[in-house]
């Protein structure tokens, strides 16, 4: 029997908003708890993930073991050496605890928003999906349901990544399933 596949968070936002940024500054705390992280980003324009690739050689320099760059017409990965015994067993399951998601705002994928101080840019980027929090510059937005955080609250943002990931892995359900509650509750 296949293992499940590894939780799916996605970091959702227009351009600008601090989506490679938070990944970015996110990624050493996830990985200073033993977690491994592989980041999937979508770009619709750029074609070759690591070295060369503005946001991808962020999230490689930041730790990640794997980065993949989602583009209309190809992925480009780039994986750390010995992590892989063989490059086709890629296809059966990435050896990572997470993947964090930045971008695909139209998938299916529980998410935390990052947003300016618009209640309506959340509205919009949530699509129905779980939304875990939004982020914001100020850390407060009336009128969504959600909980709102600071943006650059990194520790607490981390506490939210964790306590969710520990609900998603107790659940053991794929990306995409529909949320059975809302946001946990950071220890």
């Amino acid at each position: 029997m296949a293992a499940p596949p590894p939780p799916t968070l996605a970091i959702v936002g227009y351009s600008g908003r601090g989506k490679t940024t938070l990944i970015e500054k996110l990624l050493p705390l996830l990985l200073s708890q033993g977690l491994r992280v592989a980041v999937v980003k979508h770009a619709p324009q750029e074609r070759v993930a690591g070295p060369g690739n503005k946001d991808s050689e962020r999230f490689w320099a930041a730790g990640a073991q794997a980065v993949c760059l989602a583009a209309p017409d190809r992925l480009s990965w780039a994986l750390r050496p010995g992590d892989f015994p063989q490059p086709w067993q890629l296809a059966a399951a990435l050896p990572v605890d997470l993947v964090l998601v930045e971008g695909f705002k139209e998938s299916c994928l529980p998410r935390i928003l990052l947003v300016d101080n618009d209640p309506q840019e959340a509205l919009e980027l949530a699509k129905g999906q779980q939304v875990l929090a939004v982020l914001c510059p100020s850390g407060e937005l009336p009128g969504v349901p959600w909980p709102t955080l600071q943006r650059d609250d990194l520790n607490r943002v981390a506490a939210l990544v964790f306590a969710w990931l520990k609900q998603a892995q107790s659940a053991q359900e794929g990306p995409c399933q529909p949320a059975a509650t809302g946001p946990p509750t950071p220890q």
